[in-house]
């Protein structure tokens, strides 16, 4: 195949939770943005699973919204530094190291979680923090340059550090968003355009 130019936007792929029921909650009480579903979850005793940084994070951030909430490592180990540790300690979010055996629903609705060795969790809603990798190294196989957080490099034009080819949505940075996304996409595609009009076209 040849082209003149090309825009890379294939998005990233969400790690999802290798636990019993949790794919057939996904979606209504299971879900992965705090952005998107925070907001319905006001009120409610909601689950975070994960074990590193980001997963703290979440924790405290959906405590904008949340009546308490807990963090699940599903038997882990917790990456996170004592200062970490001690945040999370201060806004009361405990830290439960048992493998979650199952999700306990009614309805479609989680109610509890099914803990190893230890009595059920009663919980809302669950959020996931782990990972969303590449869906392909497409652009590290032409050599385009990423940032420390992973994010592909491009300029205001959308342009990767490689001449003619172009990035959009998700793998060029936060937010995460499919609004943001398709923006990033018009972006990109007018970029394109305006670098294929002949250059006696100018004035």
């Amino acid at each position: 195949l040849h082209s003149r130019r090309i825009i890379l936007a294939y998005g990233l792929s969400d790690n999802l939770p290798d636990v019993d029921g949790a794919l057939v909650l996904y979606g209504r009480s299971v879900f992965h943005c705090p952005d998107c579903d925070g907001p319905s979850c006001t009120g409610k005793r909601i689950g975070v699973l994960g074990w590193d940084r980001g997963a703290a994070l979440l924790s405290l951030y959906l405590l904008t919204w949340a009546e308490s909430v807990v963090l699940f490592t599903n038997g882990n180990e917790l990456e996170l530094k004592k200062k970490a540790r001690q945040v999370l300690e201060r806004y009361n979010i405990p830290i439960r190291t048992e493998r979650i055996v199952r999700l306990r629903s009614h309805n479609d609705c989680l109610i509890a979680a099914e803990l190893e060795l230890a009595q059920p969790l009663p919980l809302d809603a669950l959020f996931f923090h782990l990972g969303s990798p590449l869906a392909t190294d497409l652009a590290n196989q032409l050599g385009c340059k990423r940032d420390k957080a992973g994010d592909l490099v491009i300029d205001r034009a959308h342009q990767t550090s490689v001449p003619g080819i172009f990035a959009a949505g998700d793998i060029v940075g936060p937010p995460y968003l499919a609004v943001t996304a398709a923006a990033k996409g018009v972006t990109a595609a007018m970029a394109v355009h305006r670098s294929l009009l002949p250059p006696d076209q100018e004035i």
